[in-house]
């Protein structure tokens, strides 16, 4: 982005001085002077090299502009990759922090709690909350 930048800034200086330039013959060209010399026809051909010139530059405007919008696509699309693989590892984190979080309360009234397999369910609860997860978003082809 800094080389469009500079690229630009350089179009902007040349455009500038393109502009300038026209007006300088522009000015010889109404002038006492062009009279004397009767260079009307050089100066007329250089204002029509000029504008040429000036097309071109504004052609190189364009192209960095599209460049500049091209960039900015770009960037947008890894953001956008960038916050969805986030996502996803807040949805698998966060259903075995949810369980963990209910289990770690230590109520009293909780049925599993007092069976054999309790411990082992809830492992089993935490392991499948992060993996189904990342098998729907796989199929969906976030990842």
């Amino acid at each position: 982005m800094d080389l469009i930048t500079r690229y630009n800034f350089n179009n902007l200086l040349l455009k500038e001085s393109l502009i300038e330039t026209t007006r300088v013959f522009n000015l010889y060209k109404k002038s006492s002077w062009e009279q004397k010399m009767n260079i009307k026809e050089t100066i007329e051909s250089e204002i029509n090299d000029l504008s040429v010139v000036s097309d071109y530059i504004q052609f190189n405007f364009d192209r960095l502009d599209d460049l500049k919008e091209n960039i900015s696509n770009k960037i947008d699309l890894e953001q956008n990759y960038i916050f969805k693989m986030l996502t996803v590892f807040t949805v698998c984190i966060s259903l075995p922090t949810l369980i963990a979080g209910i289990y770690g309360m230590n109520f009293a009234n909780m049925p599993e709690l007092n069976t054999t397999f309790g411990y082992p369910l809830a492992i089993i609860a935490m392991v499948f909350s992060t993996i189904l997860p990342y098998i729907y978003f796989k199929r969906k082809k976030w990842l």
